[in-house]
């Protein structure tokens, strides 16, 4: 069999992350594991595992990659960062497959790499549910890609090490031409993986061919605790532990309405959890969403800059707001 190592990316460290840690070791015989930290914003403290990479903004620097970002952090916006560094440093593997901290994936990974050499697929995602004209930086694609590409989460991916070479040299090349300000837009991850995959003709598998894959997604969250409930052979994502999950189950709700209607299907899921946990993360993120929107109402528009603008030439060359990822 090949060699591939696993890959858990993570931004911080505590008991949660040590028990997802555990659960992937459980899915693999043969891989070597690494645990990658992201440390561009702040530093993570001890970790009781024995291979670590902890990646900082100068490492990112001097592979050539560029530091821009619409949402504060770089590695949020760049998720394949982190993996150009392990391939610098381990480049001895065949297979690479990384996957977020929150990833449960209850499948054979072995199997998995089996497949992807007997098939000669060079990389395995989760393509967008909806259609990508529905991704909110589609319209800033279409320059590299044209009307229509492939867009996707790469929470949990697999990459054959051509491929991930050939991602890495494309966004060094790409990083001079922004600098150059002849390229007026640095590629989002979701989108730029799997085009440029599909552009330069390597094979590419989807993660439904290997699992169930209808608990995966960006939204809504798993319960940590309801794991077992998902049966076998399946990819789970996001999974968070309890008050982790109520706070992205209340935060990322779509509708007010739903919020504050007791009776609504958010709520049968909320009533499950002690009252003294729910309710006051319920109170203070109604308060802030319903601030948050007051102001957006009242202040005028901003020096008429727009939303994405760090990930122009100019914007990427101000500080960023120093947020960590998308918490």
């Amino acid at each position: 069999m090949k060699r591939y190592a696993i890959v858990m990316k993570t931004h911080y460290w505590d008991d949660f992350c040590d028990r997802q840690f555990a659960r992937f070791k459980k899915s693999a015989r043969h891989a070597d594991f690494f645990v990658a930290v992201d440390e561009t914003i702040k530093k993570v403290g001890d970790i009781n595992h024995d291979e670590i990479i902890r990646i900082n903004e100068a490492e990112l620097k001097n592979l050539g990659l560029t530091m821009a970002t619409t949402d504060g952090s770089v590695i949020w916006y760049n998720i394949d960062y982190p993996h150009y560094v392990f391939l610098n440093k381990y480049g001895v593997y065949d297979y690479f497959v990384f996957v977020e901290y929150d990833v449960v994936a209850n499948v054979n990974i072995d199997d998995m790499i089996e497949t992807m050499q007997k098939e000669d697929i060079a990389y395995v995602y989760m393509p967008l549910r909806k259609d990508n004209t529905q991704w909110p930086w589609h319209p800033m694609h279409e320059q590299f890609y044209g009307a229509s590409y492939p867009v996707g989460l790469s929470c949990f991916s697999v990459f054959r090490k051509d491929a991930l070479e050939y991602l890495l040299a494309r966004r060094q090349e790409m990083g001079k031409l922004f600098t150059k300000g002849e390229i007026s837009f640095w590629p989002n991850n979701e989108g730029f993986i799997p085009a440029e995959i599909e552009r330069k003709g390597f094979k590419a598998a989807t993660l439904s061919e290997f699992g169930d894959v209808s608990k995966f997604d960006w939204w809504p969250p798993t319960d940590e605790a309801n794991i077992d409930l998902a049966g076998e052979n399946c990819f789970l994502h996001p999974v968070l532990p309890e008050k982790k999950f109520l706070n992205s189950f209340i935060h990322h709700q779509k509708s007010i309405v739903d919020l504050i209607n007791f009776r609504s299907e958010t709520w049968k899921t909320l009533n499950k959890y002690p009252k003294r946990i729910v309710l006051p993360l319920f109170f203070r993120k109604l308060y802030a969403r319903l601030s948050s929107s007051l102001i957006r109402r009242l202040r005028p528009k901003k020096d008429g800059k727009p939303w994405y603008y760090g990930a122009t030439p100019a914007g990427a060359n101000e500080k960023q707001t120093g947020q960590a990822h998308n918490a």
